[in-house]
């Protein structure tokens, strides 16, 4: 004989699986306001990494360019080391034309022994800077 199920076993069922799932929707509510506070809390972190990513990029930025200006500068006292140079030739070629036309003259003028001694001093002066700049 088939048992009867009557309209109140039903409702009462029902009613414990109301309870169920109503208890079942409270644990989801709980993991949701978890979620909710760990999302907070990943996008906080999300926010820092990108000012420290915006914040190594401009350190990255400020470093190329004095990176660049010192590039600049060694190309400027390489050009002024090479001019220097040069002027230093020149005035050395001038001293040994002057000292050769003085080796061969029996009476020095008091003027151009006094130019003689600039250009050397010159010279020397010169020849010093170059000596300072190529031990730097």
């Amino acid at each position: 004989m088939p048992t009867k199920v009557t309209l109140k076993q039903i409702f009462d069922k029902l009613t414990e699986h109301d309870g169920q799932f109503q208890n079942i929707d409270r644990q989801f509510n709980g993991i949701n306001e978890k979620l909710a506070s760990h999302d907070k809390q990943f996008a906080n972190v999300a926010k820092q990494i990108f000012n420290l990513e915006d914040s190594i990029k401009a350190d990255i930025g400020q470093l190329k360019d004095r990176i660049r200006d010192m590039d600049n500068n060694s190309d400027k006292f390489t050009q002024d080391m090479e001019l220097l140079k040069q002027e230093y030739h020149m005035i050395t070629a001038a001293l040994r034309r002057i000292e050769g036309q003085i080796a061969g003259l029996s009476a020095l003028d008091a003027g151009m022994v006094s130019d003689v001694k600039a250009l050397k001093e010159r010279a020397v002066s010169i020849e010093d800077r170059l000596l300072v700049l190529e031990t730097h």
